[in-house]
């Protein structure tokens, strides 16, 4: 399933509104229905996109959110926690050999909110299947979340502490009250003065994760893979699985 969020509404809501007993009902009773129906993909079957190849090697047959475009103007992008309040987002920022990349978000339970789960973030550039990693970020979290975007957006984030903004001291206190959101999946958010956006991912647990940048078979660049969860099987990271 895809939900394609336009950046207004995802700027608006972090997540897709969920309401009614009706609803509830028919996702719970519907769920053994669905499992029924096995997607082709994922079996390996059938794999044309990097969402085919992330769906297939994660084991999930769960919803994909499209929060649509984000621009890389400086041709760099950052990704990290930026809740340090200082410029630990920007360590290893990395060159990517695109403009522009579609922001895909694979999530569980997307209208449950106490039950959603981001599972994987695909920053698809061609979307084609990954089949070598290229680059990568290692990255901390200590607020369970991380954002990315541009390095200029990176740089916006770290010059909030020295603004004296009446609302928020630093990076921190900008992002905790979206984080914080019943329900928070994803979001777009622009940074104070610069109007520039960054996008927030949650993961619902603190730790390190790392984001690869793939190229496909044809040796074209695929996308930026941060996998949140691991394989359903052995929980193994999917960037372990590129071949």
């Amino acid at each position: 399933m895809v939900i394609r969020l336009s950046r207004c509404q995802s700027a608006r809501k972090s997540y897709v509104v969920y309401s009614g007993a009706i609803m509830n009902i028919f996702l719970r009773l519907s769920a053994p229905l669905f499992w029924l129906l096995v997607p082709s993909t994922l079996l390996g079957d059938n794999i044309q996109t990097g969402r085919d190849w992330i769906e297939a090697k994660s084991e999930r047959a769960v919803t994909w959110l499209d929060f649509g475009t984000l621009h890389l103007p400086s041709g760099e992008l950052f990704i990290g926690d930026p809740s340090w309040g200082d410029d630990y987002h920007m360590r290893g920022a990395r060159s990517v050999p695109v403009d522009q990349l579609r922001v895909w978000v694979h999530v569980e339970n997307p209208l449950i909110p106490r039950e959603n789960q981001v599972h994987a973030v695909w920053l698809a550039a061609a979307d084609t299947p990954p089949a070598k990693i290229v680059g990568k970020i290692d990255f901390g979290m200590d607020s369970a979340y991380f954002a990315f975007g541009d390095v200029t957006t990176g740089h916006d984030l770290v010059a909030i502490k020295g603004m004296n903004h009446p609302d928020f001291y630093d990076s921190f206190d900008f992002f905790l009250p979206h984080i914080q959101q019943y329900g928070f999946v994803g979001q777009w958010l622009n940074v104070p003065q610069s109007g520039r956006p960054t996008f927030a991912v949650d993961t619902k647990r603190d730790g390190g994760l790392t984001a690869v940048w793939t190229e496909d078979s044809d040796k074209a660049f695929a996308g930026i893979l941060i996998d949140v969860t691991g394989r359903v099987s052995d929980r193994l990271f999917l960037d372990t699985l590129i071949e």
